[in-house]
């Protein structure tokens, strides 16, 4: 698939929502205010994709899993500049006919979702709270 994002802007976070329950933390943000993504994570998954987002580029890892959506993982993916990041719901197609698998995504910066992530703390004992605006 090409690449026909190279020279655009990035997508921004334009809303965040947190809501706790238990161990259970459901993250929803907004992308551009026209996108809705929904991902149902713990904190201990959270302070991993923070860390991600805070290391330098390295060959090391590329992608670390943020949750998950309904049966589906939600993939934190680097972007190849350091600069933006990716996140996908890969779903495999099982298919002999079309190649790879079926994705659903988005394209950000990565002080963007970092940001975004920070906001959303403390980390990692924080008592059941609803924070920002709902993307619905």
């Amino acid at each position: 698939m090409a690449d026909s994002r190279r020279n655009a802007a990035y997508d921004m976070i334009t809303q965040r929502y947190l809501e706790r329950d238990g161990d259970r933390v459901l993250f929803r943000f907004a992308v551009n205010d026209t996108a809705v993504f929904d991902v149902l994570t713990t904190d201990v998954e959270l302070e991993r994709c923070r860390a991600f987002l805070r290391q330098e580029l390295s060959d090391d890892v590329e992608e670390v899993r943020m949750g998950g959506f309904g049966p589906f993982d939600v993939i934190l993916n680097r972007g190849a500049d350091d600069v933006s990041m990716q996140i996908l719901v890969s779903i495999p197609l099982n298919s002999s006919v079309f190649v790879g698998d079926q994705c659903v995504g988005a394209y950000l910066q990565r002080a963007d979702l970092l940001e975004a992530l920070d906001k959303a703390g403390p980390w990692p004992s924080a008592p059941r709270s609803r924070e920002g605006k709902s993307p619905s």
